[in-house]
């Protein structure tokens, strides 16, 4: 496998972790008080969000971020951290900071794009279209929705191409 497609399924690439509960609902004497109890998810999150972005970095394989819809918070960082995105131009991304403050998100964003727009960006609570994305050098192409598939596909078709050696130093 020379190249790796992240997409997701439906009207959204992904939304981040579903944050509508309290935490009532994993409550076991053994946290002890409730505060005790969502430091240890919130640890047990940031944990498994670690290891999964370090995953992708050390990838031998070259990723791509397929993006329809919503990319919010864990779904933006998902996709940031694929050598390549294509979304479409209708696309919408976020890093929410009300469910960004607190977890060890790899915040890439500065790394993408220049620190005021990244700022003014983040603590606006703003979203990027997929254009938008695109003039910012924050993804690679924005296209029409009905070319998502196809452009996806001709680009890794192109990749797989390569050298193994290649594909892996990259």
């Amino acid at each position: 496998i020379r190249v790796l497609i992240l997409k997701g399924r439906g009207r959204a690439f992904c939304v981040g972790g579903d944050m509508s509960g309290s935490g009532e609902d994993v409550y076991t004497k053994e946290y002890g008080p409730k505060e005790e109890m969502l430091w240890e998810r919130q640890a047990h999150l940031d944990y498994w969000m670690r290891g999964t972005f370090e995953l992708f970095w050390e990838l031998p394989q070259i990723t791509i971020a397929q993006v329809q819809g919503y990319a919010i918070v864990v779904g933006l960082e998902l996709a940031m951290l694929c050598d390549l995105v294509i979304a479409t131009e209708t696309a919408k991304f976020r890093l929410d900071p009300t469910f960004a403050i607190g977890g060890k998100f790899t915040n890439l964003w500065p790394l993408l794009l220049c620190i005021r727009k990244c700022k003014e960006k983040f603590l606006t609570n703003a979203w990027v279209t997929g254009t938008e994305a695109e003039e910012l050098g924050m993804i690679n192409k924005a296209v029409p929705e009905d070319r998502l598939e196809p452009e996806v596909m001709t680009m890794a078709r192109e990749i797989a191409r390569l050298p193994l050696d290649f594909i892996a130093c990259n």
